[in-house]
């Protein structure tokens, strides 16, 4: 009984928050990359496929995980790591990750970078205000021989003395493998990061929360959506449900022992202790 509801307390603890799905594993045999895509990538699937994005604020920790294609990677197994690479001749790197109020998407209030750039470390938060702000794939890139969604913003900037200085520090950003880059994303990279009053206020509309990321700063698969951030009701009534039963098995416990009839011990292995 006690395993039965300790099992139940953790699924309660790990249920996910929120899923914002991306079109992935498109036919692109119709694709038309001329004007504006008609596909979700543009390029190559196992270069920038996006399939999904987990997202949960609670506890005062916001983690987000987000699923997708790449080949900018160093490392195996638990050293994997996000690195550049370089595809058509164009240095790349992963975009950033962006926090905006579902009220206005156009508004970016928040970053945090996979990977470090530009005195931004990477995990931690930054508030887009002041000296920090934001730039399309235009100007990250500014290349007029490939082709890519320029109108996309992918990274902070900073245009202050020193380095930026973040409005959290963050856990270290985690890579593992996921899928096959086909039925399911190639990698699954989580980050998690200290979510403050201000923060919550900032970005957050009735529970609801806006991120938007690019799998490269070339813009060439983007997700962008809102999803309830906080636990789910059915969670924390879940949660609630297993503490209540497992205090209640605890109580039963206690008094089904205090009733039990105390057991004698024989006189030759019966021992008076002295009192100190």
């Amino acid at each position: 009984m006690r395993n039965l509801l300790l099992g139940l307390l953790v699924f309660a603890a790990m249920c996910p928050a929120a899923t914002i799905i991306d079109i992935f594993h498109e036919n692109q045999a119709t694709c038309v990359f001329s004007g504006t895509p008609l596909c979700d990538v543009v390029g190559t699937e196992p270069t920038y496929d996006i399939e999904k994005a987990d997202v949960s604020i609670s506890g005062g920790t916001a983690k987000v995980t987000l699923f997708f294609n790449t080949i900018g990677l160093t490392g195996t197994g638990s050293g994997l790591a996000l690195t550049s690479f370089v595809d058509d001749g164009v240095t790349l790197r992963v975009g950033d990750l962006f926090f905006y109020n579902p009220g206005d998407p156009t508004s970016l209030l928040y970053g945090v970078p996979l990977l470090s750039h530009d005195g931004f470390l990477a995990g931690n938060l930054y508030q887009i205000t002041g000296n920090i702000g934001v730039e399309t794939a235009q100007a990250a890139l500014n290349n007029i021989n490939a082709y890519y969604r320029n109108n996309e913003m992918v990274l902070m900037t900073y245009s202050g003395t020193g380095a930026p200085a973040p409005a959290a520090i963050g856990q270290p950003v985690t890579v593992t493998g996921s899928g096959d880059g086909i039925s399911h994303a190639s990698y699954a990279v989580t980050l998690q990061v200290p979510a403050s009053g201000e923060f919550g206020d900032s970005v957050m509309a009735n529970g609801v929360v806006g991120i938007q990321f690019s799998s490269a700063i070339c813009g060439n698969d983007v997700i962008q959506g809102a999803a309830t951030a906080n636990p789910e009701p059915q969670t924390l009534l879940l949660l609630a449900g297993g503490l209540g039963m497992l205090c209640l098995w605890r109580r039963r416990a206690y008094f089904t022992v205090a009733r039990r009839a105390p057991v004698e011990i024989p006189p030759s292995t019966s021992r008076v202790w002295p009192v100190r």
